[in-house]
């Protein structure tokens, strides 16, 4: 039979709080807690839970240089993989930041959109009704409710179909081998700043495909294109921004096809994020996205060829030379009118002996 626990505990940490904070908390997942309060320092701090670890040793300050006066704390978990907080902020606009489990906290906290106020003493209501939508509730100044929404829009890299074009190599003549692939995806909006005056990247991580040689795998992609890469388009950030993603390919015979592809993310990950924050911590407030899609450019060729061979040595199968495919785009506004965004592409390639064409789109959601 359930029941309580015989006693309250203190929850670890040697942080204290003003007792007028109200603590606000979340689940994402069946075996994971998060806890947000306000601290005196006037940052929202955090504390967590899970069932292997137990909670935390200690509280945590939320990222980010804006600073509150005890306003109550909005926490809403998307999916596991996703928290979203929310408060009144000092200028009586609502405030939020967000945690992924790809790219950890955001850098800082942003406002709302929307020219409404609220009163500082209100906790926003939040609730997700399914991974890609949030929706808001406050009373207003009115005495009414007032609501707002948040609809997930990303950028899609979209696979439309692969041809063999001529040969000498054997795979592209109908031998056995199969023909697999990835990508590694940057997003330059998620290079920057850490607290520690540090610059920092995520290099995204996609899923192996293959084979894509058979018309098994690539005709169906001529009415339903595969998603290899996904940006999100709701990041808060300057711009103009880059969206790269960089194919990886492999002629699979008998190797430890996840073992090698988890050789080329190792190393071709550690490539572009050693490159790009190089080319950020140089450029400094003067950051943009054509800053990292032209260090990524700078990696093609020789520098990812010499770095192949290296790797290849290594394998039992035939890696690619990767394949950068970059995207630049002025504001948010200016994907409507992209020529690049939502119409059918073709990457040529030619290595090994052999030419082929990845057939592909940018594709807004």
């Amino acid at each position: 039979m359930s029941k309580w626990n015989a006693e309250w505990f203190t929850v670890p940490g040697a942080a204290v709080f003003d007792s007028s904070a109200q603590v606000a908390s979340v689940s994402r997942a069946e075996d994971h807690l998060d806890l947000f309060v306000v601290g005196y320092d006037n940052h929202v701090w955090t504390q967590n839970w899970s069932a292997g670890a137990g909670w935390h040793p200690d509280w945590g300050p939320v990222p980010g240089a804006a600073v509150f006066d005890q306003q109550p704390v909005a926490a809403v978990s998307r999916d596991k993989d996703h928290l979203d907080l929310f408060l009144i902020g000092n200028d009586n606009h609502i405030w939020s930041t967000f945690w992924s489990a790809g790219g950890g906290w955001s850098r800082d906290w942003f406002p709302v959109p929307g020219q409404a106020v609220f009163d500082q003493k209100q906790r926003p209501a939040g609730v997700s009704r399914r991974g890609d939508h949030l929706d808001l509730f406050v009373v207003g100044y009115d005495n009414h409710v007032w609501s707002t929404y948040w609809h997930h829009r990303a950028l899609h890299f979209r696979l439309r179909y692969f041809v063999e074009k001529e040969s000498t190599d054997d795979f592209l003549q109908g031998a056995s081998d199969e023909v697999y692939m990835s990508a590694l995806g940057v997003d330059s909006s998620l290079v920057g700043a850490r607290p520690d005056g540090t610059y920092g990247a995520h290099i995204a991580q996609g899923q192996e495909i293959g084979d894509v040689s058979e018309d098994g795998m690539r005709d169906p992609w001529r009415d339903s294109p595969h998603v290899l890469m996904e940006f999100a388009l709701d990041r808060p950030g300057h711009w103009p921004r880059s969206y790269t993603t960089t194919l990886l390919v492999i002629e699979h015979d008998n190797g430890d096809l996840k073992g090698e592809f988890g050789s080329l993310y190792d190393a071709f990950g550690k490539a572009i994020r050693t490159s790009v924050v190089a080319a950020a911590t140089a450029a400094g407030a003067s950051l943009t996205g054509p800053v990292i899609a032209a260090a990524i450019g700078d990696l093609a060729g020789s520098a990812f060829d010499a770095l192949n061979n290296k790797v290849r040595s290594g394998l039992t199968d035939e890696s690619f030379t990767p394949i950068p495919i970059t995207i630049v785009v002025d504001d948010p506004e200016h994907f409507a009118r992209h020529p690049q965004v939502g119409r059918q592409l073709t990457q040529r390639v030619e290595q090994f002996g052999g030419v082929y064409e990845v057939l592909y789109e940018w594709h807004v959601s």
